[in-house]
Parts: structure tokens; sequence; C-alpha cells
């Protein structure tokens, strides 16, 4: 196991306290709260300059829309509606009272498009980068229930709504990291840049998939297909066999894919930060769920894999071929914060 998911597992035993109200704690996108017969979902998530982000690669906006996508999706993973955010923002010395006012304009303009109310928060001064920090409460409605990451069963399918791996192209064409057959014609950078700067949280896509009893289990793709597949796998106790010739590809990159082939693959498993959604559900019920997806809210869905039992050295996702790739993705405390490539 990596070292930032050991340490959350090691903070996990710390905050073990218990709460009647607490339905699922540490481990799963949300934490879910049952209170007066309303179930609440509760995240947080960090946005800090240098280490999500590069300050030369879009305005403060479009920096405080992305920080909030971010935050949303958790709440789209377990099949929720947005309520409210707290935003905490620490501003560093390169970073004025200007700066932030646009920042906040983002992050009110996304929670807006998400039927969600920005109510509060805390400012302070950071010593350098900035740090934005952003809370959402939301809810499941009446009738409904939280999708969590456990209850993947053998022979469920592994789908995925959108085409991740866009956006890690879209941050590796601006890092300047792109070379060869991999570089980008002007449309194909507009498109995955545009991905990676301005994600879409797949909110309506969470509440009509939590609905269909068939989806059992739900997680949205912000650390890499392969890693955020493997919390699946693992919540479950099962394996994921991947069939890499089935990533779906958007048809503005296919000509990309056919002359890349490698790289292209290596970022739709890696890649992370598209928001979109992995779930698990029951294979009789695959193309009903997609007509539905598809005719409601205009997302594709496609089958990428199948849940199996765990091998010998227990949950893992793998390839046909038997490459592992569950370690693919973001880690931030392993290996300096690089995504690995073991393709």
């Amino acid at each position: 196991m990596s070292s930032e998911f050991q340490l959350i597992d090691d903070l996990a035993a710390i905050f073990r306290g218990k709460h009647s109200a607490v339905q699922t704690g540490i481990g799963d996108d949300c934490a879910v709260l049952e209170v007066d017969g309303a179930t609440l979902l509760l995240t947080i998530d960090a946005f800090v300059e240098d280490v999500h982000f590069r300050r030369e690669f879009a305005s403060p906006r479009v920096l405080g829309s992305r920080a909030a996508a971010a935050a949303l999706s958790d709440i789209a993973a377990m099949g929720g509606e947005a309520t409210a955010l707290l935003v905490t923002a620490a501003l560093g010395p390169a970073w004025s009272p200007a700066d932030a006012r646009e920042i906040a304009t983002g992050i009110a303009a996304r929670a807006s498009a998400a039927g969600a109310a920005v109510i509060g928060g805390d400012t302070t001064a950071s010593p350098g980068p900035l740090f934005v920090d952003i809370a959402v409460l939301g809810r499941i409605p009446p009738g409904g229930h939280a999708v969590r990451r456990a209850g993947a069963q053998v022979g469920d399918v592994l789908a995925v709504t959108g085409t991740p791996g866009e956006a890690g192209l879209g941050l590796r064409h601006l890092l300047g990291q792109l070379q060869g057959e991999l570089t980008l014609s002007p449309d194909e950078a507009e498109r995955v840049v545009a991905r990676h700067l301005d994600p879409t949280p797949r909110l309506r896509e969470g509440r009509l998939l939590a609905g269909c009893a068939e989806v059992h289990a739900m997680i949205d793709i912000s650390d890499g297909l392969g890693q955020d597949a493997g919390h699946l796998a693992r919540a479950a106790g099962l394996g994921v066999m991947l069939d890499i010739d089935s990533l779906p590809c958007d048809p503005a990159l296919v000509g990309l894919r056919t002359r890349a082939l490698k790289e292209w693959t290596a970022a739709a498993l890696g890649g992370g930060e598209d928001y979109e959604l992995a779930l698990a559900l029951a294979p009789a019920a695959i193309a009903e769920i997609s007509a539905r997806l598809l005719d409601e809210t205009g997302t594709r869905l496609t089958v990428v894999g199948r849940f199996e039992p765990s091998g010998p050295d227990g949950p893992s996702v793998r390839l046909r071929d038997g490459t592992r790739v569950d370690g693919l993705g973001w880690e931030h405390l392993g290996q300096d914060g690089k995504k690995k490539d073991v393709l």
C-alpha cells in the first residue's frame, strides 16, 4: 500500500470515535450522516498552489471554479445533491484581494451551477502558496440512498462515464511534457486543456445512477482510473480485470490514440482529475442504464472491465496480460507526488 493510503488508514485508527448519526466515516468519497430522518453528505477537498495547480495556467476565476468542481465531485460519487459550501482561503503574498475576489467568483459560479450556495468559511494569510479548502454539505433525496465504494459483486461490470484521461493529457500539454507523436493539434490541445482546467462534476449522472438498484458501488475518478478502480476492488475484496481496448475515446481524439496508443492508454488509466464516475453494476442492466443515462444527461457509459474473485495477492486491478495497474495515478505522499506509469 502506498504511503498516502497507509497514512489515511493510520489517521482513521486515531479518529475512531463513534457517533450514532455517522453511517459512513473515513474511507469513502463522503461521510454519510443520518440526522432526524435526513441522509446528509459531508466532504472536504484541498487545493494547493504548485501541488494541484500552477498559477500561470489559468485565471484566478477559473482556478476557483476548478477547486469547487473537485469538491462537488465527491457528492456526485455518492449520488447526492449539493446544498452548501464552506471555503477557507490562505492567500500568499503574490495573491491580491482582487485575485481573491476572482477566485470567489469562480467558486460561486460553480456552486450555483450545482444548485448549491456558498455560506461562509475563513480567510487567512499564507507565507507562500495559495491554499483553498472547500467543504461541501450535500444530501440524499428522500427515498434514495448513498452509493458507497463497497458493494461490487463478482460478475459485476466496471463502467465509466465520459472519457477519462483527457484532463491528464491537458496537464501534460500545459507542462510541455508531450513530444513526438503525442504532440497535440490546436483542436486537440484546446479540448484536453479545457478538460483539465474546467472539469464538470457528474452530479446529475450520479443521482440517476444512485437511483438504479443494479448500481452496487461508485467512485469519482480523481486520481486515475487504475487507482480509483482499485479503491472499489479493495472495498469489496475483489479483483478487477480491465480491458484497455474498451477504454472510451472522444471522436476528436481518435487520431491521437491511433498515433500514440501507449501514451494515450497511460493517460486514460492514470491521468486523474477528469471527475468522471466509475461504477460497479449488474451486467443485465447495462443496456437499460446506459440508454437512460445518455437520454437524460447526454453522457455515455462504457464498460471497461469486470469484477472477479480476488487473486493470491489480494484485491487488484489488472490488464488481460496480468499487468497490475491499480498503482497508476496520483498519490500525494509517494514518489515525490509524481504520477506512476507502469505501462
